[in-house]
């Protein structure tokens, strides 16, 4: 098992901290967000038991994951909600059409209510992926939308590297 930690970078100002926790194993991922509560930020306080799937997920609180093929470009996506919401797409290269990649299943999932932090823990199965995950030949992207009161978002990624926010970019993934 290898741990990796980020302290996810705000595009902007921000009163929020992102904490990301990944480990990998032989055959999964486990990622955990850890968001520091600000009192302008309004997390949810409880989530469904059962994880359904969702588009749009982006347009309010989200937690997202990028898994990217450096061999093609090829790259899924992972969208989750502390509401019990997730879902993945399936890209074979940048900018191609949103495609819901229907082979995997979520099985794991924890979110966990305190009162600085809200805990969002879920587990990756990589052999349901589109594409082998082999060492030293894939990036990973790890980001978060958080959006307060105000319904402002505020945008946190591993690193931002264009004028405006892009979790797409594969300069903005790091290698695991």
């Amino acid at each position: 098992m290898t741990e990796y930690q980020y302290n996810l970078k705000a595009f902007g100002e921000s009163l929020n901290n992102v904490k990301v926790y990944v480990k990998k194993h032989e055959n999964t991922f486990d990622i955990q967000y850890q968001v520091e509560l600000s009192s302008l930020l309004d997390l949810w306080d409880k989530q469904s038991s059962s994880l359904e799937r969702k588009i749009g997920l982006w347009e309010g609180t989200c937690f997202e994951a990028f898994l990217y093929n450096k061999l093609n470009g090829e790259y899924i996506e992972f969208n989750f909600s502390g509401t019990g919401f997730w879902n993945a797409f399936h890209f074979k290269q940048r900018d191609q059409e949103l495609k819901e990649y229907q082979n995997l299943k979520l099985r794991k999932h924890r979110f966990i209510t305190s009162p600085q932090h809200r805990t969002f823990e879920v587990q990756i199965d990589l052999s349901e992926l589109p594409f082998q995950v082999e060492e030293g030949h894939f990036l990973i992207g790890i980001t978060c939308i958080l959006v307060n009161g105000d319904q402002e978002k505020e945008y946190f990624a591993i690193k931002h590297c264009q004028e405006k926010p892009d979790f797409h970019d594969p300069d903005s993934f790091v290698s695991i």
